[in-house]
Parts: C-alpha cells; structure tokens; sequence
C-alpha cells in the first residue's frame, strides 16, 4: 500500500512538472518512469528543452539556436549521400609522364591518376609536369615542405616528359604510362573523381 501512495506521489510531482510542457497524467505511465520512454516524448521533451535554451539566449544576445526540421535535416543527409555516390574510382589506377592525359582511368581510356593519396601518410599526391627528383631528396625533406612548389623546386630536375609525383613520405618520377601496381614502394590509392 506505502509503494502505491509512492508511485502516486511521484507521478504527482512528475505530472506537476511537466504540466509546463503540456505532458498531461495519461502520457506519463509506470512504464515512463522505470526508463523505457516511448520515442514520440523523447522528441517531444527534446524539442522542448531545445525552445527553452533558444528562449532563453535569445533575451541576453548570446548564441541563438535554430531548430532544424525533419525535413531540413532528411534533405541535408541526402544531399551529402548524393554528393558522396557520383563520386568514382579509377579501374585501373596509372601514372605517366607529362605526355600522358591525367584523369579518371576507365577499362576503355587508360589515363594517369590524378586523384592520387598515400595509405601511408595519409597525403594528397602532388605530381609536377616536365620535372624529375633530385637524387638527394629525402623523406625529412619532402615531409617539412610538401605540397609548396616554392619550397619543393630546389630538388626538382627540369626534365622534358617526365612527370614527378611525390606525397609526404615518397617520391617517384616517371615518363611513361604504368600501372600504379608495378611500383611496389608506393602505397597510393585512388581518391575518388
């Protein structure tokens, strides 16, 4: 009998306070209190507590929310999937010398990558057309001054139909179109067209 007048006196109280939100005694049962809230009264509470935070910034000029829709929120999700399934990888990924045409490589047209990454490092590759390494470039070097031209040319060689490509921790020129796959140092990747 005592947990009875218990339960009651906390469905009071609970009822008491969510008067103020416009929860009236059928919304709020027994099976409400132990923890498993139906998910229409979680949105509802939610939406509720976010009008009060934007009600109350909103007097004192500090941050102003606003309350996103459904359907705001269902039209940005699929704007970023649509976005995020045009994009494509190459077939077969290539690079090649300063002859080769760059692009999206297909079964049909077999072109030079560029949308290169590193798996490594984690890094865009850049590629510099007419230009091959120095011999005396390292991984401290390209690591301090990828992806800066500037700083890069100081070890870029001036050499006609080659191609130089290069991310943070590896370096590679080449002046024919080959398979990515034959060049067994380099861990890269197409990034998507």
């Amino acid at each position: 009998m005592e947990e009875e007048d218990d339960i009651d006196a906390i469905l009071d109280s609970v009822e008491t306070i969510n008067n103020q939100t416009g929860m009236r005694r059928k919304d709020v049962s027994r099976k409400n209190i132990s923890g498993d809230i139906s998910k229409k009264s979680k949105i509802h509470d939610l939406s509720d507590i976010l009008d009060e935070f934007s009600d109350d910034d909103a007097g004192h000029g500090k941050l102003k929310c606003r309350k996103n829709t459904f359907s705001e929120v269902l039209a940005t999700k699929q704007d970023c999937m649509s976005g995020a399934t045009n994009l494509t990888k190459c077939f077969e990924v290539f690079i090649g010398g300063s002859c080769s045409e760059m692009g999206l490589s297909t079964s049909v047209n077999k072109r030079a990558c560029n949308r290169l990454r590193c798996s490594d490092c984690d890094f865009l590759v850049s590629s510099f057309d007419n230009y091959q390494w120095h011999p005396s470039t390292n991984y401290l070097f390209l690591r301090n001054n990828m992806p800066d031209y500037e700083r890069l040319h100081s070890k870029l060689m001036s050499k006609k139909g080659f191609r130089a490509y290069a991310c943070q921790c590896k370096w590679i020129a080449v002046n024919e179109l080959l398979p990515l796959q034959t060049q067994l140092d380099v861990k890269w990747f197409c990034g998507k067209h």
